[in-house]
């Protein structure tokens, strides 16, 4: 009773098969790209340029930066015995920010390329290694499913109507459900089981999406949002392992294990992590940021240098988007 019928089939066609964000999403609803289907777009310059400029960021994200970390994780998660704690955690790190700049990437050029055709996809990710909690992280990340499984199944189970026990119940089965979404896999399910209990404590010690865990020494929200990213990035393991086998391997190698990552490697970590920063900042609208790149010269300058970087730095042999498989 909230969206009404299509009748056109040529719009109703359109929008099942409108192809930017049809393998990876955004998850549009009918009540966001319906009713853009049904306008009348004219040519508007400022609007392509800047489907352009996000189309660039997300090959940037995808091809310079997620397809060069996909190098170091394929080597450890390979073979995790031959690499020591710090090594291993560098290469899990990495994957949190492979699959973020894959995915976010995908987001962008979907988004990007509506844009030239006058068309607003929905945002799929606001930043979600800043959260300070896991409630605001499932606020912010892959938004359209978030909502979706909220939508259609936490609310349908119940939602949290009927009191502590029953709510804590419902948040296991939505993201146990979420999980094995993805694959019939047990580290899928142990993925979105872990994820089920850590949105489960923080409700039960009363953690909202815009309040997080006071830290024991005060020192903003830094370390709030450093230990969210720490556990996120702890369940990209069974997320990224081929089988719970691999996993396991991953974990023993934390604590074991005989050799490190050459210091090329490590310090190509801390440059990723150091764009991965910049761009959300950017995205976010930092005062500081912004006030050096509101010079025409210089934001001409950065976006020609993602332009080359895309072409020159680009890492690997151009592998598929990771949620091409799900």
């Amino acid at each position: 009773g909230h969206q009404k019928a299509e009748r056109r089939p040529g719009i109703f066609a359109l929008y099942v098969m409108f192809y930017p964000q049809l393998v990876a999403g955004p998850i549009e609803r009918p009540g966001n790209l319906l009713r853009q289907l049904n306008e009348r777009h004219a040519w508007d310059h400022a609007r392509v340029v800047h489907g352009l400029q996000q189309m660039l960021w997300g090959f940037f994200k995808k091809l310079v930066i997620a397809d060069r970390c996909a190098l170091i994780v394929d080597q450890v998660y390979g073979d995790p015995s031959a690499y020591d704690g710090l090594g291993t955690l560098l290469a899990t790190y990495l994957f949190a920010l492979q699959i973020y700049c894959d995915f976010s990437g995908y987001t962008d050029i979907a988004r990007g390329t509506s844009r030239l055709f006058g068309i607003e996809l929905i945002r799929n990710f606001r930043q979600p290694y800043l959260s300070r909690n896991i409630t605001e992280f499932w606020r912010t990340w892959h938004i359209s499913l978030s909502n979706w499984l909220h939508d259609y199944l936490y609310v349908p189970l119940g939602g949290n109507r009927n009191g502590a026990l029953s709510t804590y119940r419902n948040l296991m089965l939505t993201m146990l459900i979420g999980g094995l979404w993805h694959g019939a896999s047990w580290t899928f399910v142990v993925w979105g089981g872990l994820h089920g209990l850590y949105l489960v404590a923080e409700r039960a010690i009363g953690v909202s999406e815009h309040r997080g865990v006071r830290p024991p020494i005060r020192a903003g929200q830094l370390p709030s949002k450093l230990f969210t990213f720490a556990l996120v990035s702890m369940t990209w393991v069974f997320f990224r392992a081929d089988d719970f086998g691999q996993a396991m391997d991953v974990f023993r190698s934390l604590f074991s294990g005989s050799g490190g990552l050459p210091i090329e490697d490590v310090i190509l970590v801390g440059v990723i992590a150091l764009e991965v920063l910049l761009m959300d900042l950017y995205a976010r609208r930092q005062p500081a940021l912004m006030k050096v790149l509101q010079y025409p010269v210089v934001e001409g300058f950065a976006y020609g240098m993602l332009a080359v970087g895309v072409i020159v730095w680009s890492g690997g042999g151009g592998a598929q988007f990771i949620y091409f498989q799900f």
